[in-house]
């Protein structure tokens, strides 16, 4: 303790200080710099990952519609559907803005994320299959399923079509 005083009312750092304090910089950069440095230019792979990941989760909110309306899945217009999916609803089928009465079914989703690849990218609203137009996603009102509005000339890294996620 008499060392530490001496030290600091001196104001003066000794050769041993200074290189512990140097060591420990080295340590943390060696750590931190290449977590940084992934962080400053995207991976090539950013966009399939996002596609994935919102695929799933549009495929889980049909499912969990699925589940609460007696097996029945999203239909009607494109409208109707994006309704079902992220308004109130009732066993039927019938939507609601606010959670009342009988509408205490959902939402399944806050809203319809946007399309991360594609030329239609950041499109987020949904089609119907054999008229998707300009949407973001396609759906299939017969299956239920939910696949990227993409051409087959559109594909990922390793030549797999967005349209077959």
């Amino acid at each position: 303790m008499r060392f530490y005083r001496s030290a600091v009312g001196r104001g003066v750092f000794s050769l041993m200080e200074i290189t512990v304090v140097v060591v420990v910089l080295g340590v943390v950069g060696t750590i931190v710099g290449p977590r940084m440095s992934r962080g400053a230019s995207p991976s090539p792979f950013v966009g399939e990952q996002v596609l994935v990941g919102n695929l799933r989760m549009m495929r889980e909110a049909i499912a969990s519609y699925a589940a609460d309306h007696g097996g029945r899945i999203p239909t009607g217009s494109a409208e109707q559907v994006v309704a079902q999916l992220t308004q109130y609803t009732d066993v039927q089928g019938g939507v609601s803005a606010k959670k009342r009465g009988r509408y205490q079914l959902g939402p399944y989703l806050g809203q319809i994320p946007p399309l991360p690849v594609g030329i239609h990218r950041g499109a987020a609203t949904v089609g119907l299959v054999g008229s998707p137009g300009e949407a973001g996603w396609v759906y299939d009102a017969s299956s239920g399923r939910v696949r990227a509005n993409a051409g087959e000339h559109e594909s990922d890294a390793i030549g797999r079509p967005y349209a077959a996620y």
